[in-house]
């Protein structure tokens, strides 16, 4: 009897050293197929992440072309415009001014015949 009890407990450690390459084998299919799946992922989040990206450039492009925001602009253009023509009567009228004085001033030429040629050419140009 002494054998057979003996002769069981190789069984039943046999058996538990199955059971226990079987689990371990499930253990590393189930790390492989979990790691394929985790990097699968990686590649499907990076490639949401780029449509984000997207998104959010075409949205921004969007918000800038809204009516809000370009009636603004019209209104920032307008006012820009005024103070370009404000900017440019002044200088005109002191362009203005420049050459009336310096139309006062044309009859202190001298009184060089060849130079009063070349420049009433130059004021016919």
């Amino acid at each position: 009897m002494g054998t057979v009890i003996h002769m069981s407990d190789a069984i039943i450690f046999g058996f538990a050293l199955v059971l226990l390459a079987a689990t371990n084998a499930a253990t590393v299919w189930l790390t492989f197929s979990l790691r394929k799946d985790a990097n699968s992922l990686l590649g499907t989040v990076a490639t949401f992440e780029r449509r984000f990206v997207n998104i959010g450039i075409k949205l921004g492009e969007l918000q800038k072309a809204s009516p809000v925001n370009l009636a603004a602009e019209v209104v920032a253009l307008s006012e820009a415009v005024a103070r370009l023509r404000a900017t440019h009567q002044r200088f005109q009228g002191r362009f203005d001014q420049y050459m009336g004085q310096e139309r006062e001033h044309r009859d202190e030429l001298p009184d060089d015949p060849k130079w009063r040629a070349l420049m009433s050419l130059q004021e016919q140009q």
